[in-house]
């Protein structure tokens, strides 16, 4: 999909313990639920949240989860996972 950064707002969250994985996870929600996604399904996206956060504590130690919301057209709700773990064998 073709981005255009202009229609994009984008939050960064440093992980570095479980209270983070926690505000990512609220954060996720509180976002999916202001783009108009329904309870279960914005439930659904905080809980991919916090499994990619816990991830990045357990295997990294520390990471960043960057949360962008895409208007337009379609508007979509995008989850990127960055850290320097070693990643899957």
């Amino acid at each position: 999909m073709a981005s255009d950064q202009s229609n994009e707002k984008r939050t960064d969250l440093l992980i570095r313990d479980m209270v983070e994985v926690v505000k990512a996870r609220r954060r996720g929600l509180e976002l999916a639920l202001a783009m108009g996604f329904n309870t279960p399904e914005a439930t659904k996206i905080a809980v991919v949240i916090s499994e990619l956060a816990r991830n990045i504590l357990n295997y990294a130690g520390q990471g960043t989860i960057t949360l962008i919301i895409h208007s337009g057209l379609e508007p979509c709700f995008e989850i990127v996972a960055r850290d320097k773990g070693p990643g899957i064998p």
